[in-house]
């Protein structure tokens, strides 16, 4: 290339670079649009109520013919029937108490004075009554049972001493009654609650045990409940339902 070839090539890279820069002011353009419309679908899908914005405003950034390569962004699945349905319920009013639950009844009466009438001063006659309901919690608490087993002996002869027997019992001569051993391990594997927790508990309640006897206590029930387990198993193998099929290892 000679010196006369100069300014040709001079103006070959001028163009060049405006060209490349056209390129990099168009790019930056679409990465702004495109992380506005990003932030934008965010907000609608994961933003609180009051900032959620209609669909349609999305379509004011779109151009009229996607670039290739350009994916098209999915619209978000319609909210599930059951959600839906449940936060309508949650919005009504106060909802009825469960039937089911105990009720305890509490009257209140009008006092001797309150019970004249203010203007001729007779008795006033019970009409009816004011019915108003209260959910009310009562803590878990702890009792003991006595088992009084009646000994009988001849009292002639002074001997054959016979005593009556007690019903089986889940842990033989312990401390737990089936009631107890069934909270502590619904509250272990059910309720999440630790034993050191469920330890801290009975103490409020003045019973002193230790996370240690709690844990025996799970382990002898285990024991006892083996046979259950391998019958709900057999059970479980046995049956057509399942969406697999058991096999046996190996």
């Amino acid at each position: 290339m000679d010196a006369t070839d100069l300014p040709d090539v001079r103006a070959l890279c001028h163009e060049l670079i405006r060209q490349q820069a056209d390129t990099i002011r168009e790019a930056r353009r679409r990465i702004e649009q495109l992380e506005h419309q990003v932030e934008l679908l965010l907000r609608r899908q994961y933003g609180p109520r009051s900032e959620r914005l209609d669909p349609d405003q999305l379509r004011l950034f779109a151009d009229d013919k996607p670039e290739e390569g350009e994916a098209d962004i999915p619209e978000p699945q319609p909210e599930a029937e059951g959600s839906a349905r449940r936060r309508a319920w949650q919005q009504r009013g106060r909802q009825k108490l469960p039937e089911d639950l105990p009720r305890h009844r509490i009257e209140y009466e009008l006092s001797a004075e309150e019970l004249s009438c203010p203007d001729c001063g007779r008795l006033r006659v019970k009409i009816g009554e004011e019915l108003s309901e209260q959910l009310e919690y009562v803590p878990s608490s702890l009792h003991v049972i006595v088992h009084a087993r009646s000994r009988y002996a001849c009292r002639a002869c002074q001997e054959h001493v016979a005593i009556a027997a007690k019903p089986p019992q889940p842990i033989d001569k312990g401390l737990a009654g089936p009631g107890l051993l069934a909270h502590v391990i619904t509250s272990k594997y059910g309720d999440h609650l630790p034993l050191y927790r469920q330890e801290d508990i009975l103490a409020r309640h003045g019973v002193v045990l230790s996370r240690a006897t709690l844990c025996g206590w799970m382990a002898r029930s285990a024991e006892l409940l083996t046979p259950l387990y391998e019958l709900m198993v057999e059970r479980g193998r046995a049956s057509n339902g399942l969406p697999h099929e058991w096999r046996a290892p190996g």
